[in-house]
C-alpha cells in the first residue's frame, strides 16, 4: 500500500513539473514557448497518421516512399507575428518532425502489410 502511494506521488509531481504553467508572474505575461517544440507540437497535431498508416499498408514499399518524398508545409497562419529567424526555425523543425511521423506511420502500414501477406502465403501453403 505505501509503495502505491509513493508511486502516485512520484507521478503527481512529474506531471506538474511538465505540465506547469508558462505564466510569469513578474512580467504578467506568458514566456515565449521555443519555435522548435511548439513546430514538433503542431505537427504532430496535423499529421494525420491514419492515411500514412493506410498508405504503407495499401500501398506498401511505395506508400513508404511516398513518406520520404512529401514534405508537409506548416499552415501560414500559425507564423503570424513570429520573426524571420522564429520562422525559419520553426518551418525546419516542423518539416522534419511531420516527415518523422509520416515514415513512423508508413512504415507500421508496411511492416502490417508484410505481416498478413506472410499470413496468408502460410495459410494458402497449409
Amino acid at each position: 500500500m505505501r509503495s502505491y502511494i509513493v508511486i502516485a506521488s512520484i507521478v503527481v509531481l512529474s506531471a506538474s513539473i511538465c505540465f506547469g504553467q508558462t505564466y510569469d508572474p513578474n512580467t504578467m505575461s506568458a514566456e515565449k514557448t521555443d519555435p522548435c517544440l511548439q513546430a514538433a507540437i503542431d505537427a504532430s497535431m496535423d499529421v494525420n497518421g491514419n492515411l500514412w498508416y493506410g498508405a504503407g499498408c495499401l500501398f506498401g514499399i511505395l506508400g513508404m516512399g511516398a513518406s520520404y518524398v512529401i514534405e508537409p508545409d506548416p499552415p501560414a497562419t500559425r507564423m503570424i507575428g513570429m520573426e524571420a529567424n522564429e520562422m525559419a526555425i520553426y518551418t525546419t523543425c516542423y518539416k522534419l518532425e511531420a516527415k518523422k511521423i509520416q515514415q513512423k506511420k508508413s512504415l507500421s502500414g508496411c511492416l502490417t502489410y508484410a505481416a498478413v501477406y506472410v499470413l496468408l502465403i502460410m495459410g494458402a501453403s497449409g
